[in-house]
């Protein structure tokens, strides 16, 4: 008999990828905010951060996988702005998640981010103290807290600037295509440094981590650490698109920069050890994205 998987927030841009993926060896049954199938559970039935409605869900899947992917995230002004919303989401709600998956004897694998460091170092490997600069980064490093504090079995999963094709969100490598084919030209920072994770190889990665139940964070992000403009310039060149349309500027010159860390690259070598699915070179993801533009 498959095992039991409930994917929280499975109708969003990773869900929409590993969903399929898990299919195969795992008996599904997902949440967010669209149901089409007898193995989703719409949102207004799924209130994270609601005791009675997640019990319920707890109750009916009986997860020995819970998979959360819920997150409140606009931009960071937004969260600045929403602060005791985005907290309840991505801070508060993994204490009524965690003692839910102990209940139910589940391994909870949840998603974090580069962000919850300072990025005043960078190549931040796993034993690294986190030290958010954003109130974004600070309701996630809450949220990773809680899963320490409270969760028994648990994977947290740290990943950066994730990039792909999709109608579910337009990631950086989507914005500076539609740029070019504005034929705008268009700065991009080349002073802030982070992982770019092509979305395939993320899932695939997630997969191996639920596959294995590995207990304790890791980092699954790209191979190599970059700055926006650079990853444009190497976009643009597999695209056979125009580089001169692209300008390199500093972080300093935009106010949604400010409260980015300078350099919240992710260092991988945990994951290139242990998984047998490895973090992908920017220049094989970027590849891989082509072929999915051109198939």
């Amino acid at each position: 008999m498959k095992k039991r998987i409930l994917i929280l927030g499975g109708s969003g841009f990773i869900g929409e990828k590993i969903r399929p993926i898990l299919n195969k060896e795992f008996s599904v049954i997902s949440t967010g905010h669209e149901s089409n199938s007898s193995h989703h559970i719409n949102y207004d039935i799924c209130n994270i951060t609601n005791p009675e409605k997640m019990e319920k869900i707890f109750e009916y899947v009986k997860p020995e996988i819970v998979l959360n992917l819920y997150v409140m995230y606009n931009n960071l002004e937004f969260c600045e702005k929403n602060q005791e919303k985005v907290m309840k989401i991505n801070g508060d709600s993994l204490k009524l998640i965690s003692k839910l998956v102990n209940k139910f004897d589940s391994h909870l694998v949840q998603m974090s981010t580069d962000y919850v460091f300072d990025g005043n170092d960078g190549n931040y490997n796993e034993n690294d103290p986190p030290n958010p600069i954003n109130f974004y980064g600070k309701s996630k490093f809450e949220g990773e807290k809680n899963v320490i504090e409270f969760c028994k079995k648990f994977s947290i999963v740290r990943t950066s600037m994730v990039f792909d094709k999709s109608d579910k969100k337009i990631t950086i490598s989507e914005w500076i295509l539609k740029k070019m084919k504005e034929e705008l030209k268009i700065g991009l920072i080349n002073n802030q440094f982070m992982t770019p994770t092509y979305r395939e190889n993320l899932c695939d990665m997630i997969n191996e981590v639920i596959q294995n139940q590995y207990q304790g964070i890791i980092h699954l992000a790209g191979k190599e650490e970059t700055t926006r403009y650079q990853f444009a310039k190497i976009l643009l060149k597999q695209f056979g698109l125009d580089e001169s349309k692209i300008f390199p500027e500093k972080r300093e010159n935009f106010d949604f920069s400010k409260n980015m860390p300078r350099d919240s690259s992710l260092n991988v070598e945990k994951a290139t050890s242990i998984l047998k699915i490895k973090p992908e070179k920017l220049q094989i993801s970027i590849e891989k994205l082509f072929q999915k533009y051109n198939s």
